[in-house]
């Protein structure tokens, strides 16, 4: 039976794996201490990935004014929106970020395998290779504001994954659709798939 490490291969890639993954959560227990203490008026909140162990973090926050532990049991996107920086690494929170319009920051740590890094949320983001670094882009923000945070080259990045970025909002389409479909029948109501023996995808191929 074969499992995730097939031969010395995937062995390799998940040495590298482990090491990226060890030296990115060093860095970030590290460098929130300097973060504080580089803007000591900025709350700091802490949010751990959901498989993580919160307990090093609360250990950090509870020795630190201004900094708190938020535990990733509902989504993150009320945090999102009421942050003036998102900083993350390889972060698919990062992601969100930009669809949000929250400036986002991805922490690059030094002397670590970059080839373990997450291409899209990184491409997002701007790029710090220092906690110094992170905390002069964020006195830019609350400064100058997050007009023009993001480059049109991020733009086409997320438009390679993201549909329907901009124009009428989903439930607008949904409707839209609905009302389509609804033309489609003889009664000018949507069809009952069940009955009709259809799958539901199939009908909205014909729609769209």
């Amino acid at each position: 039976e074969i499992g995730r490490i097939a031969g010395a291969k995937d062995e390799e890639r998940f040495a590298k794996w482990a090491a990226y993954r060890r030296a990115t959560f060093a860095a970030f227990c590290a460098g929130i201490p300097q973060l504080r203490a580089r803007l000591p008026d900025v709350h700091i909140v802490i949010r751990p990935h959901p498989s993580e162990n919160l307990a090093t973090w609360r250990t950090i926050a509870a020795s630190l004014q201004r900094v708190s532990v938020e535990p990733p049991t509902q989504t993150v996107i009320p945090w999102i929106l009421g942050a003036e920086m998102v900083v993350h690494n390889s972060c698919t929170t990062a992601v969100e970020a930009f669809l949000l319009d929250t400036p986002v920051v991805t922490f690059h740590v030094p002397e670590i395998d970059t080839e373990m890094e997450s291409r899209l949320p990184n491409a997002l983001s701007r790029a710090a290779y220092s906690c110094n670094e992170v905390a002069d882009l964020l006195a830019d923000v609350t400064i100058r504001g997050r007009d023009g945070w993001f480059t049109d080259e991020q733009r086409s990045i997320a438009d390679e994954f993201v549909a329907a970025r901009t124009g009428d909002f989903a439930c607008e389409r949904i409707v839209a659709l609905a009302e389509k479909l609804g033309a489609m029948t003889e009664h000018g109501t949507l069809p009952d798939p069940v009955s009709l023996g259809i799958k539901p995808r199939n009908i909205v191929r014909r729609a769209a």
